[in-house]
């Protein structure tokens, strides 16, 4: 056991046993020294006895002086420093006996108001911490309930992509083999490319002064493609190399299916009706420049032919174009008695009196 490990009351029975075995040896020692200068050898028994009863009586106030000492001062201060230690790493809210440290002067009032201030204060930051606590709680939920009325999916992240919130709708879209939770990366459900790009070119400096750039992104799994919104929480500059950032989301897979649905419909259309627009625009040239093609009957008849091929295909795309107008206009459930009072109040309106 090392010397800086041995107890206080270890330490002072050490300190009196010595202070004890050098006063003996100091008697012994000057009772040897007269006895050698005596040159009376029928002396040495009186002062082996009286090197005895000095050695006894030295020995007997030593032991008395130190119990005394250990049991007014060692084992005080001993229990006052347990006390102060349970109170500082426990919840210990009794008060200190001072009656047990009575001898130690100023040590146990001083020990007794740093126990009842630690104590108090530790009360203090306890009742803190809790009301902070409830005041964040109420937030969350305010603010979940909040993100929960909303249509698009709402994600923080930290710098290192960490999702740090999410609200329900954001759940529904990145949730594909598995739902998302706090500090996963977002990584595991966005492809990262894009997600990457444009982080890092907020970071340098795009986006104006809002820290907002568009983009859009593929789910790793799910196949679904996601128009996004990526804000930064606060400018790279401002003592953050990596800020947190919010992605707004937003479903676009259907848009996209019908946006390219109408292109092909628009190709569909080009392509039926070019020709039979070459084919009108060739036949007309050609009866301006030859008058004797004017009356001419069957040319007459392939201008009627050509422009009912060109009115049946015009009218063909119009109801495939007006069937797919239903698909593109944004459309949402509705009462059918709210719908009708709606209709029945605007018709008034109209309706001149």
């Amino acid at each position: 056991m090392k010397v800086e490990h041995w107890s206080l009351r270890l330490r002072v029975f050490l300190f009196f046993a010595g202070l004890a075995a050098g006063a003996i040896m100091a008697v012994l020692a000057g009772l040897y020294l007269g006895f050698a200068r005596l040159h009376v050898p029928e002396a040495r028994d009186g002062f082996i006895f009286a090197g005895a009863i000095a050695s006894f009586a030295i020995l007997a106030m030593v032991v008395w002086i130190w119990l005394m000492f250990d049991e007014n001062v060692a084992k005080p201060i001993q229990r006052l420093a347990g006390g102060m230690l349970a109170r500082a790493h426990a919840d210990v809210d009794e008060a200190l006996n001072e009656k047990t440290a009575r001898y130690l002067g100023d040590l146990a009032p001083a020990a007794h108001a740093l126990t009842e201030n630690l104590v108090s204060t530790r009360n203090k930051l306890a009742e803190t911490v809790a009301m902070e606590t409830t005041r964040l709680v109420d937030e969350k939920e305010r603010l979940s309930t909040l993100s929960a009325e909303m249509p698009h999916g709402v994600v923080l992240l930290s710098g290192l992509h960490k999702i740090a919130f999410y609200n329900g709708a954001a759940a529904h879209l990145l949730s594909a083999d598995h739902t998302p939770g706090l500090d996963h990366e977002i990584f595991d459900f966005l492809r990262p490319a894009p997600i990457r790009s444009a982080y890092a070119r907020l970071c340098a400096g795009e986006g104006g002064e809002g820290h907002v750039l568009p983009l859009t992104v593929a789910t790793r799994h799910g196949g679904q493609i996601l128009s996004a919104r990526m804000r930064l929480m606060h400018a790279p500059n401002e003592g953050d190399a990596t800020p947190p950032y919010v992605l707004s989301l937003d479903d676009v897979t259907d848009d996209l299916a019908i946006h390219a649905k109408r292109e092909k419909l628009l190709s569909r259309m080009f392509d039926r009706l070019r020709p039979s627009m070459a084919s009108l625009q060739t036949t007309l040239a050609a009866r301006e420049a030859d008058d004797t093609l004017r009356n001419d009957p069957r040319l007459n008849t392939a201008l009627v032919s050509e422009m009912q091929v060109l009115t049946t295909a015009i009218a063909t795309f119009d109801a495939e174009y007006e069937a797919t107008k239903a698909d593109w206009w944004p459309m949402a459930r509705c009462v059918a008695l709210n719908f009708a009072m709606l209709c029945a109040r605007n018709w008034r309106k109209a309706t001149p009196p």
